[in-house]
């Protein structure tokens, strides 16, 4: 593979000071690839950001080594208390009712390689939860509602056998999947502009990632079939069960210019609560196909460098969770798309070295259903690993569709229970929206971060909430508006972030984020009140080791 002569070193990406009679550390600690680096990695990640985290030592011949790393992260802030819809319910509050939380997780990641052709790779969180914060209301249909206090769960995300062959990785066990820019697919253990890397997909798989015909072949090959372990809208352990099989192809020059395709095929069997649609066993069948790339580059003449990164995804095929009035067998026509450009100074003479000045904008699109019953499904949801903003779409509309969603499977409705519920819920994902966001990032140090985001959004469609739908008969946004109107506000965020290298090779991190919304007409109720500025402040600290 060609060497990436754009990934950051140094300081500002390995936090952890080398001895003196030491290689450098960025040589002494580099592992070998492994399949989650492999699947079309995201230069945006080394080349605009830092991550702090410890990276595994590289596994030699005739040598059997274990290592474990791994992070704590706590965050405090002070949250905006979204207004919800009661539905007619007299037990539903008309707001999350929460307004402040303190949440923390510790990330373990042991590693047992032996020799250079088979590593065992774990990931798992214990404890993690919520400290500190009011519990939030009838929102139980996301993936982490924040009902309860509950800071030592332990929650389980890898556990898989990486097999190194001549031309390529063979994976099998629980692992992350990502393609691209995380559109359909992304690990949820990314670093991220603001905010933290959540849920991810994680799938039971069976993989070959490599390059079949020879090492040095720009064509890279992905051959997988999966069982989804947790996506953001499947989660196993309650009974969901999706099935997929997945073929990727890619043409790699080097780490910084990567152009692929992947189709996805893939059916579920969403678990149903209620015994009437669980007999008809409500399924959907679709085709993925998700093309992505991205190229990074210096500016000849400057000390600069330019970053491109897209990727599109259609998604085809039937399902009986679209409709309404009762599950059937529906058309899904579904879309989304992103790009993104960006601009990044060197720090002097180090061509290795980004830093100190950057900006970058992105656009993104996900096709929403402004007709609910009309026997086609058109609303896409982008994977909630990839962050985009703090309020808009992680608070507000996170928690708009997760009430929708109870509602739709309220008992007291009868059999107008909808089997659609479990497709409802954004879990902070973006759907149904067009973005444009503007980003800018300063570091007039290695170890110190400043960032800022512009963003304004509207809506993709007419913005129709199916609980209103299903319950009134009407055709309403979330709080009983205007369904016709597209603005969904202006979002503003910014934050820093200061890494301290420690000793030993540890690192801790702290920083503040803070975000403003200026909610649109696409969220305001009947009376054309809108929701009102929601912003929000939290309080990082993190440690790795």
């Amino acid at each position: 593979m060609v060497p990436n002569t754009l990934e950051p070193s140094g300081p500002g990406a390995q936090v952890a000071p080398t001895p003196t009679d030491a290689k450098p550390q960025g040589h002494a600690t580099r592992p070998r690839v492994r399949t989650q680096d492999l699947v079309a990695p995201n230069a945006l990640d080394k080349i605009w950001l830092v991550d702090p985290r410890v990276r595994p030592a590289a596994a030699e011949e005739d040598l059997l080594r274990f290592g474990i790393h791994g992070q704590y992260q706590v965050r405090y802030g002070s949250v905006p208390d979204i207004s919800l819809n009661s539905y007619g319910f007299g037990n539903y509050r008309s707001s999350l009712g929460q307004t402040h939380r303190l949440e923390h997780y510790l990330r373990f990641a042991p590693t047992l390689s032996y020799r250079k052709t088979i590593s065992i790779v774990t990931e798992f969180d214990l404890p993690r939860g919520m400290l500190l914060g009011q519990s939030t209301d009838h929102v139980d249909r996301d993936p982490e509602p924040l009902n309860e206090r509950q800071p030592m769960r332990f929650v389980p995300r890898w556990f898989y056998v990486d097999i190194a062959l001549e031309r390529g990785h063979v994976t099998v066990g629980q692992q992350p999947a990502f393609w691209g820019q995380g559109l359909v697919d992304d690990s949820g253990d990314r670093p991220q502009f603001l905010g933290d890397p959540r849920l991810g997909t994680i799938v039971e798989r069976v993989a070959f990632t490599g390059r079949p015909l020879g090492k040095r072949h720009p064509w890279e090959l992905i051959v997988a079939t999966d069982w989804v372990y947790s996506n953001g809208r499947v989660y196993a352990p309650d009974g969901d069960k999706a099935l997929r099989a997945v073929l990727g192809n890619s043409y790699v020059l080097d780490d910084n210019l990567r152009f692929g395709a992947l189709i996805i095929a893939e059916r579920i069997y969403p678990h149903q609560g209620d015994n009437d649609l669980r007999q008809l066993s409500p399924k959907e069948t679709t085709v993925t196909f998700d093309v992505a790339g991205h190229i990074a580059r210096p500016i000849p003449g400057t000390s600069a460098l330019a970053f491109f990164a897209t990727e599109a995804a259609y998604v085809a095929g039937t399902t009986d969770l679209a409709e309404v009035l009762a599950p059937m067998d529906a058309k899904v026509r579904r879309f989304g798309a992103m790009a993104r450009a960006g601009v990044m100074q060197k720090r002097g003479k180090d061509r290795l070295q980004s830093g100190p000045l950057g900006i970058a904008v992105e656009w993104g699109y996900a096709s929403g259903d402004s007709n609910p019953g009309d026997g086609v499904d058109h609303q896409f949801t982008t994977n909630p690993g990839r962050r985009i903003g703090l309020v808009l779409f992680d608070e507000v509309l996170r928690w708009k569709t997760a009430r929708s969603a109870v509602a739709l499977e309220d008992p007291r409705l009868g059999q107008r229970q909808t089997g659609s519920a479990w497709a409802v819920p954004t879990a902070g994902g973006v759907g149904n929206a067009t973005y444009l966001a503007t980003q800018l990032l300063y570091r007039p140090l290695a170890m110190l971060d400043i960032r800022a985001s512009a963003m304004v959004a509207q809506t993709a469609s007419d913005l129709v909430d199916p609980a209103q739908a299903l319950i009134f008969g009407t055709y309403s946004n979330f709080d009983g508006g205007r369904p016709t109107h597209r603005d969904l506000g202006l979002e503003l965020d910014a934050g820093f972030e200061y890494r301290k290298p420690l000793e030993n090779g540890l690192c801790a991190s702290f920083g503040i984020e803070a975000s403003t919304l200026t909610p649109g007409k696409a969220l305001a109720d009947a009376s054309g009140h809108s929701l009102g500025q929601k912003s929000l402040v939290r309080g990082r600290f993190g440690f790795y080791f």
